[in-house]
């Protein structure tokens, strides 16, 4: 009986260490919490064009450290933009200037309308809460562009993928000069766990800028998932047949 008992034991604990990883969630802007960011302000840049943006030339960066130090970025079609001039098309073929959300620069995928570019963060440590301004444009059919956002675990498992369009109509900040805004997305995992290994991010016109990250060394508690009811019910006969076994003896 005692053998059938460690058995029991054994399958338990089984049971309780092992557990699915988390799902990813999107979160607004003032709920969303992190503990390193990159704007993108320290790379180079090429001077700007003044004259064409459509003859515009960018520095291309592969391998960078990124996040303070806690990240590895690359990006495929010739490596990640770094930029202060990042322009995007909208419905009438027209070049808008965007405003990056934080200080004068940042990133974009070397894409077009025809081809999807992407760019892979990958994580030292996994995380557990990733964000960041975007922006894409609009095609000629007057259609949005849209991009994709995906998340991977340590297994190099898809946690979650999400597509939207980060389009804006452009606003006018000046007599006859316009700017293309960014919008922030955010997401984390629903249980607070830090499972997040790799991002990338993939779109035909896609600019990014402050990406915020939430580390496990930031001293956040993390809440502890509650053991299933399988769990429960295996732990309880466990105790049952102890207590019959005592009393036999």
């Amino acid at each position: 009986m005692r053998s059938i008992f460690l058995k029991l034991l054994a399958v338990a604990s089984l049971s309780v260490s092992v557990g699915s990883y988390a799902g990813i969630i999107q979160v607004d802007e003032n709920a969303f919490t992190s503990n390193a960011s990159e704007s993108f302000e320290r790379f180079d840049v090429a001077d700007r064009n003044q004259d064409d943006p459509l003859l515009q030339t960018y520095l291309r960066y592969q391998n960078q450290r990124i996040l303070g130090d806690n990240a590895t970025i690359n990006a495929d079609m010739g490596g990640l933009i770094v930029t202060d001039s990042w322009y995007v098309q909208d419905m009438f073929f027209t070049q808008t200037l965007v405003q990056p959300s934080d200080g004068n620069q940042l990133a974009g995928l070397g894409g077009s309308n025809v081809q999807i570019a992407t760019a892979e963060i990958t994580f030292d440590q996994s995380i557990s809460a990733f964000g960041g301004h975007f922006i894409d444009a609009r095609d000629g059919n007057f259609f949005n562009e849209f991009t994709t956002i995906s998340f991977f675990d340590e297994a190099n498992s898809l946690l979650a993928s999400f597509t939207q369009s980060f389009y804006t109509d452009p606003i006018e900040v000046a007599p006859s000069e316009f700017r293309a805004l960014m919008t922030f997305a955010g997401f984390r995992t629903d249980d607070g766990q830090a499972n997040i290994k790799r991002v990338t991010i993939s779109g035909h016109q896609t600019g990014f800028d402050n990406l915020r990250i939430q580390t496990a060394n930031s001293g956040q508690v993390q809440p502890v998932s509650e053991p299933s009811m399988a769990v429960l019910f295996l732990v309880a006969a466990i105790a049952s047949f102890a207590a019959r076994v005592k009393r036999r003896k």
